[in-house]
């Protein structure tokens, strides 16, 4: 199968550069995982203390939990490059990884000749389909280390002599940064299989898979030189057993079956290589057939497999596709004006797919998804700050996804309470779950683990001001981000005294209908505008700190100009977020620019129809909103477009039925 490659054309360099540019830019991602702090804070533990931690150093909770020492050695190189060159340095890693990976399975495909239009297409379908698994996260090095092994494995073996043996020490490094290289022992498995089952055919001579046997006995016993032996690979095993398949995993979004309805090119893109895969059952490599025999229905069940399939058998995907476009003795696609116009149109269209998606994502992302930097919702570096300056006193109660901040900027003066690690005992999920949903539920567990203060997300909507009622707990931080609330008799009295915030509520501001319908009431409720004032002051980098300061300033004051300054700052620090955008938008609009109002109005709606985790709900309530203001402003036309609009999203919503035939009755 394997013949010697044609020389390579500038044509062939060409497509290669394209390619490592595509993947490179579809990783060029900010920091968006809040695994990634605990994975830097253990990379600087382990460098500054010389030692790997046999039981969990950085949790109060459970100070007996075992540490399971797996990916220690990417927790070392990430911290490196980190102290080295900040986020930058990792973000630019991320990508360069995915780039190279990219890379090394167009140049597999070159080794069986594939027509290397095939091999660009498949190559850009597979980051179309599932690219944006390329997070800062150990995994990267199990996509790499497959496509190095596809990549090695597709040199003739005549040429491959020398390079199979790197394969064991790929695997050493593999194994002790990612427990993931457990797919590439299954991958050489196959490919010694192969060796074994061509010598049987009469195809080659024994001696001439002696190397192959000799490198898979070899990277066997390479995977289990590790800190952790065999329980590397019954870690996984042992958190679905410990804690339930759909408790332990089905709350993790990456571990969620695909689907129409949630990823709908990616399930769309799985069927389609799975129908590759079969029509290829004879003509691809038996590596690339096993591999994707077997991780298909994995894929299917759990859509993080999806990419690490589509990497293992993008070579034989090649030749497949390749040999069903081939007729007689030469290529259409190669030798007729036809087969070229046909594939360069959907180069074309690929490339307008990916660069697209990136524009796009420019226009629509909320969170500035691309280039350098840190997504602030996982990293409260100013509230921790917050904590460390005032020595708040006792346990933290964090919320899970703040659990790697806690670690990497916390520690050791703070040990947290809950982190995305989530070893198998750690059965405190259910507990905080249950905490989160109940008020009782929730003070049971605060008393349980002498909890004093608590550090906890806005983009949850979740009332916080009933979890931690007064008088017991006061606010005394809030930013776009986060919010701290402090237990009296805890030793931090003092503190209490000078920053509680006694009017402002997070919860009734972001999330309650109240201030939307009724900022007169609201807005001028005694002791906000204090409140609010001072929140500024100690927040001014807070966008959501001068909108509500901004809003008060009108309705409590009637000083418009102020106001809608503020306002406007708020915008500016955080132009995709809707909240923002809507009262922007009203505010614009009562203040008499009309045309300003309806453009924001219309990039809320889009916003919201790509931000993640907004509810057809959510949807309806904001067309009701802006359906009220555009019926205040004298706007009767567009009222009822978005109170239509409302209720096509949600046929249960009174407030817009009667609203719709208050304005249609006049």
């Amino acid at each position: 199968m394997n013949d010697s490659p044609a020389k390579n054309s500038t044509s062939d360099y060409i497509v290669l550069f394209l390619i490592f540019l595509f993947a490179f830019i579809f990783a060029f991602n900010i920091i968006g995982e809040p695994d990634t702090f605990w994975h830097l804070g253990i990379g600087r533990y382990i460098l500054t203390t010389h030692s790997i931690p046999e039981h969990d150093v950085f949790s109060y909770t459970l100070p007996n939990t075992p540490f399971y020492r797996v990916e220690w050695l990417f927790d070392v190189v990430w911290y490196l490059l980190y102290s080295l060159f900040g986020a930058a340095g990792l973000i630019v890693m991320k990508a360069l990884i995915s780039g190279l990976t990219a890379a090394l399975l167009y140049l597999s495909m070159q080794h069986y000749r594939v027509n290397k239009y095939i091999s660009f297409m498949i190559i850009t379908g597979i980051y179309i389909i599932a690219g944006s698994f390329f997070y800062d996260r150990p995994q990267l090095i199990t996509y790499l280390g497959i496509a190095l092994f596809v990549f090695i494995t597709s040199i003739p073996d005549i040429d491959n002599k020398r390079l199979l043996w790197s394969i064991p020490f790929i695997m050493l490094v593999w194994a002790n940064m990612h427990p993931g290289a457990a797919f590439g022992l299954f991958f050489l498995a196959a490919w010694a299989l192969e060796g074994f089952l061509d010598v049987l055919k009469q195809n080659k001579k024994v001696k001439e898979i002696y190397a192959r046997l000799i490198v898979f006995f070899i990277s066997c016993l390479a995977a289990f030189m590790t800190p952790s032996t065999y329980r590397l690979y019954a870690f996984l095993f042992q958190n679905v057993v410990a804690l339930g398949a759909k408790t332990g995993l089905g709350f993790i979004n990456e571990f969620m079956p695909p689907s129409f309805s949630q990823t709908p090119v990616m399930f769309a893109g799985l069927v389609m290589f799975t129908v590759i895969v079969i029509a290829g059952l004879r003509r691809m490599p038996l590596r690339y057939v096993l591999f994707g025999l077997v991780m298909l229905p994995l894929s299917f069940d759990m859509r993080r497999m999806i990419i690490i399939l589509l990497i293992g058998i993008a070579a034989g995907a090649g030749i497949t596709v390749d040999r069903y476009l081939s007729v007689f003795n030469g290529s259409v696609l190669q030798r007729t004006r036809q087969g070229r116009f046909v594939v360069s149109s959907i180069c074309i269209l690929m490339i307008a797919l990916m660069f697209g998606s990136e524009i796009y994502q420019y226009e629509t992302d909320f969170t500035g998804y691309k280039g350098i930097g840190i997504q602030k919702q996982f990293y409260p570096d100013k509230a921790i700050d917050f904590i460390l300056e005032h020595h708040i006193k006792g346990n933290i109660f964090n919320s899970t996804e703040l659990g790697g901040a806690v670690i990497f900027l916390g520690y050791p003066r703070i040990k947290d309470f809950i982190d995305t690690r989530l070893d198998p005992e750690r059965f405190l999920l259910s507990e905080v779950d249950s905490a989160m949903r109940n008020p009782a539920a929730c003070e049971n567990l605060m008393n349980k683990y002498g909890v004093a203060y608590s550090l906890i997300e806005n983009a949850v909507p979740i009332n916080y001001k009933k979890l931690f009622p007064s008088p017991q707990w006061h606010l005394v931080y809030f930013d776009d981000y986060v919010q701290i609330y402090v237990k009296s008799e805890t030793g931090n009295d003092e503190l209490i005294k000078d920053y509680t915030y006694h009017v402002f509520d997070p919860y009734s501001f972001l999330y309650s209908p109240n201030p939307l319908f009724s900022p007169d009431a609201y807005f001028t409720k005694p002791g906000l505008l204090d409140d609010l004032q001072r929140l500024v002051k100690e927040v001014p980098y807070s966008a959501y700190a001068h909108l509500a300061y901004g809003l008060a300033l009108i309705y409590n004051n009637g000083d418009y100009d102020n106001g809608l300054r503020h306002i406007d700052r708020a915008k500016h620090m955080m132009q995709y977020d809707p909240i923002v955008l809507l009262w922007y938008g009203i505010e614009h609009g009562l203040s008499g620019d009309i045309a300003g109002m309806k453009k924001i109005f219309n990039r809320v709606n889009t916003v919201l129809k790509h931000r993640e985790g907004t509810t057809d709900r959510d949807r309806a309530f904001v067309n009701l909103v802006m359906g009220y203001y555009y019926y205040v402003s004298g706007l009767k036309e567009p009222a009822i477009e978005r109170l239509k609009e409302a209720l096509r999203l949600d046929p249960d919503l009174p407030q817009a039925q009667a609203l719709l035939n208050r304005i249609e009755m006049r």
